[in-house]
């Protein structure tokens, strides 16, 4: 069989696309540890909240008050931030989702191209085949 002249280059999109899929992999990772970690800082502050309530009707000092309203004030400023980078990942995942779907894209394109030349060496070899088969027939009729 003939050598496809654009392996390398089919390779090579072959790598790029698995790098693309490897990238993806590790946004999704750093994406759903964000989740986590943001159902766990308002599970956190839910209970704050909750001790807050449950304080205030067993009559709470002022001080206490302060701390809590300070602690809860802390959980939300960083339950923003980890929001904030939630979304800053769902980007960089779209992103990187339309990079692998651009090198699927590519790498499929050379694959089809490859099977193309392969059914014609496949085609031309047959009429070589046909051919001398011919040939053959024609010799031995004039025998």
């Amino acid at each position: 069989m003939e050598r496809f002249k654009l392996q390398p280059v089919l390779d090579y999109r072959q790598n790029l696309e698995h790098q693309a899929r490897q990238q993806l992999a590790e946004v999704l990772a750093r994406e759903s540890e964000l989740r986590l970690a943001i159902e766990r800082e308002r599970d956190n502050l839910e209970g704050l909240y909750a001790e807050l309530i449950d304080r205030q009707r067993q009559g709470i000092g002022s001080p206490e008050q302060s701390l809590f309203q300070t602690s809860i004030g802390q959980r939300r400023a960083t339950l923003r931030e980890l929001t904030r980078r939630l979304d800053e990942v769902g980007g960089e995942v779209e992103a990187r989702r339309d990079a692998l779907r651009e090198a699927g894209k590519e790498k499929r394109l050379l694959e089809k191209l490859k099977e193309k030349r392969e059914l014609e060496w496949q085609q031309r070899l047959r009429h070589k085949e046909t051919l001398f088969l011919d040939e053959v027939a024609l010799s031995s009729l004039n025998r």
